[in-house]
Parts: structure tokens; sequence; C-alpha cells
């Protein structure tokens, strides 16, 4: 309640007005009042004094309170309105009530007045606050970007914003008393029940989809493709419905593209598929055939042929051993992504072993996992896949008789987990730290080692496909090398020690 108050007293009687202020001084209300007894001074006050609260009596020689009523309701519908009368009869009470008197007291009866002032002014402030909530909803009703559209009980369009105008070309007086289904195709319209076309509507996650998809219908009879919610709102006169109406014409068209590449992707993997065919099966029988031949024509010739002969015939098996190799390659790379594999719980100390006894390293070279490794939950084959290249990798490529790898993890605060698989080779140029995840790029010559340059390709494509990425760690003439590669999976579940996976030639 504001603080003072300013009371209109519409009374002829000066003793009675007093009576009235002394009551409300009396109840700790704090006011300033301005005393009136004539229509002319009544109207005028009401411009200049601008009150917060009238009260009138009911009758007074020229001019009474239901008169002043009927000017105050004129100019504004909430200000508060008390009469005050020595004696009003039930129907005249009523009467008083239905043209907007806030309250009425009998004379003898003031004790009510109080309480009746501190209720009017309650209730102003009330409306005041709904009517600037009721001048907000508006505003953002006016500046959505997407039509809204209010139906009344009756489910008549009351209330329409500009962006509905724009949406559907109608102007707002056209749609206003109109049932909603004006702006949408005939085939939309029907008997159901509910609100007019809540069918349509947009549901929360876990309902029933809708039946299909809803279009809008400009008034130049167009359609476009829209999506509407619902939300009811209660009001006096009933339940009304607030219709938000969003144009989906520009999502349409982006996952319309996004459907058109995912064919066009779908066509260039199964051509892919039909080329890992090819490679495969085509190329690698005559490739064995040629193998064969050559390794035939080096035993008839054995004790003929010319030491250049013999060395061109190991040549030319060793091109078509790399040529294999080659194919084998671009078949593991074609199918990443595409080869299902179970998710299981990996345990890496063990999956290192099992790796470890598969390569067979030479006398000297040691293979083994530091630190605790969480069981992973996780595809088996592809991280496999990863680790086999790596670690082979570093057997591969090292210059000594004798060598250590070493394979360790960390659980990052992310919860992806990241390997370290490190070597004390010779170490790789910095230069070289990206080329060498290229396909078909090796740093060696090939007639120095047979390498295909494709398997460091495969595990980069299979470290982003799970969600990771890899680098290499390397600064000669300091030795070795680090691979580090993060790891996506599923769930975390209890924590192995780490264990020594050594396997050496006899």
């Amino acid at each position: 309640m504001k603080p003072d108050i300013q009371i209109l007293i519409l009374e002829d009687s000066v003793k009675d007005a007093e009576l009235l202020e002394r009551e409300l001084r009396q109840g700790a209300i704090t006011f300033s009042a301005r005393k009136v007894d004539t229509r002319e001074d009544f109207v005028a006050q009401l411009t200049e004094f601008e009150p917060d609260l009238i009260i009138a009596d009911y009758k007074l020689p020229a001019f009474d309170g239901l008169q002043a009523l009927d000017i105050v309701r004129e100019r504004s519908p909430v200000l508060p309105f008390i009469l005050v009368s020595g004696y009003i009869g039930e129907e005249r009470a009523i009467e008083a009530l239905k043209r907007g008197a806030t309250d009425f007291i009998l004379k003898d009866r003031l004790g009510r007045l109080v309480s009746c002032v501190q209720r009017a002014m309650r209730e102003a402030e009330e409306r005041a606050e709904h009517h600037r909530l009721g001048e907000r909803f508006l505003l953002f009703v006016e500046s959505s970007p997407n039509a809204m559209v209010m139906i009344n009980a009756d489910r008549r369009i009351e209330m329409v914003n500009g962006r509905t105008e724009q949406m559907f070309g109608f102007p707002r007086a056209e749609l206003l008393g109109r049932s909603i289904e004006v702006l949408f195709p005939d085939r939309f319209r029907g008997p159901h029940r509910g609100p007019p076309l809540a069918l349509f509507a947009t549901r929360s996650p876990g309902s029933p989809a809708a039946p299909g998809d809803l279009f809008g219908l400009r008034r130049d009879c167009t359609e476009f493709p829209v999506e509407i919610e619902l939300n009811p709102i209660e009001t006096a006169d009933g339940t009304e419905i607030l219709y938000v109406i969003v144009d989906i014409s520009a999502r349409r068209q982006i996952e319309q593209e996004k459907d058109r590449q995912r064919q066009e992707l779908e066509r260039s993997n199964a051509d892919l598929e039909d080329f890992a065919y090819i490679a495969s099966h085509d190329l690698k029988a005559p490739l064995r055939a040629i193998g064969h031949l050559a390794q035939w024509i080096q035993e008839d010739i054995a004790l003929t042929a010319s030491p250049e002969t013999s060395q061109n015939l190991d040549l030319l098996q060793g091109r078509v051993s790399r040529l294999q190799m080659l194919l084998d390659g671009l078949l593991a790379y074609s199918r990443i992504g595409r080869v299902d594999s179970p998710v299981e719980d990996v345990d890496i100390p063990r999956l290192v072993r099992e790796i470890a006894t598969l390569l067979s390293p030479r006398p000297g070279f040691v293979i083994t996992c530091v630190g605790q490794f969480p069981r992973i939950h996780t595809r088996y084959a592809p991280i496999r896949l990863v680790l086999e290249n790596l670690i082979g990798n570093g057997l591969k490529h090292h210059d000594r008789s004798e060598g250590h790898i070493t394979v360790s993890a960390r659980r990052q605060p992310d919860g992806a987990m990241e390997f370290r698989v490190a070597d004390d080779g010779p170490g790789i140029e910095p230069r070289f730290h990206d080329r060498i995840f290229v396909i078909f790029q090796t740093l060696a010559g090939r007639d120095e080692v047979e390498a295909s340059g494709i398997g460091l390709a495969i595990v980069k494509r299979q470290v982003e496909g799970h969600g990771g990425h890899i680098r290499v760690e390397s600064a000669p003439p300091g030795r070795g090398s680090t691979f580090i590669f993060t790891w996506k999976e599923s769930s975390r579940t209890d924590v192995v020690p780490g264990a020594i996976a050594t396997a050496a030639a006899a």
C-alpha cells in the first residue's frame, strides 16, 4: 500500500466528512484528503488531485454517489470507489456493485471503513500489477519471432501478433473473431475433441508422436510447413488457448540437404565397399599367381641364373608382397566404422600381452605395461587394432638390436582414457609429425623397411571415430617416440593392477 493515500471525499456534511477522516487516522492509515460536494468540483478534482481512492455519499441534494461512480468508471475501470450511506437497500447495494463500486458502508458501521480501505487499496495494487504483467505479456507476444494466436473459450481468434500477419499474409482485423483453422488447409480441419489442431501440437518427450506433418495456409493459398504449440491460459471468461506457430521452412530445407548428403555418402560408401571387394578378391588373386610364378621360375633356374637375375626375381617377389600389403591395408582402412564389434570390458594389460605374443619381437625387445589400467567399456576390435599398429611400428622402425616399448594409461577429467605408447627408437623429426598420419606416407625408403604407409592412417581414423585424437611427441637427437591418443568409452568399472606383457623370441 502507498505510504500516503490521496482520498477524494464526496460529502455535503462537514461533520460526516470529519468522522470519515478520524476513523481512517485511528486505523493508522496515512492519507491526504480533499472534500467536494458538487458535480463541478468532483470532476475538476479527479484531474487536479488524481486521487487513489474515492469515498462518496450515496445521496446528495443535487448530485449522488451513483452519478459520481458513472463518471469515474468512464475514466478508470479500476480506481477504488467506496459508497457510504445512512441507509441503502439490498437491491440498490447490488446495483451499485454491478455498476463498478468497490464496496459500500453504512454510516452507523464506520468501523468497517479501515479494513474496507485496506482491502480496496490492496486489490487496486493487484489489479495494477496484473495490468503491468498484461502489458508485458502483450509486448512479449508482439515481439516474438513466431506467430502467436489467442483463441477464446468460444474457439474464436481474439488476439494475433504482428508476426502472424507477416507469416500468413492476413491483416489483423480480418482474423479477429474467426476460427484458427482458417490458417490451415482443409485437410487438417475436422471434428475432433479438444482445441482445434490439438492433434498436431508439439508434444512433450515420451508422448505419442503427432500423426503427420502440419502445414500453414497463407492468404494467397500457398502452403508452408509449421509446428504449433498449445498453451492453455485460465481466465475469468474460461480457458483460452495461446497458439505458438513456428515456420519451419528453413529447417526443412536444411534437413532435406542433410538427407541428400547422407544419401550421397551412402552411395560413396557403397562404391568404397565395391572397391574393397575388388581389391581383396579380383586384384589379390592374380598377384598371388605372379608371386608363385616368380618363385617357380627362381627354383627352375636356380642352378644357371646369374646373381643379377636372382636379385631381380627376389625384387619382383618383394614388390608383389608389398602390393598385397597395400591392398590389405586399403581393405582395412575402408572397413573402419562399418565392421561391427561387440562392446565389452577390455583388460588392457591382458590385451597388450596378447599383442606382444602375436608380434613375436626379436630377442632383446621387451613390451611392458606401466602403472594401473582401468578396465574400459568399449569395442574390443578397434582398440586392439590401434595398440597393435602402434606397438608394431615401434618394433618395425627400431634401429637397434635391443629395445623397450611401454604402454601406459590415465583417465582424463572428462572421463576419456589417455594412452601412451612409447619406444626408445631413433625418434621422428618434428617436421614429419603430421605427415606420418597421412595415408601412403612413409619416412624410410620402401626398400629399407617393408611398410604400406597405411597403418598410422588407420590408427588416426579409428581414434577419431571413437571421439579421441592422436599426436606424437619426439625430438631427435633425443631418442624415442611417444604416441599419445585419447579414447572415449561407455563406462568405468574396476581397476586392475599394471602387468608386464613380455614376449621375446627364443
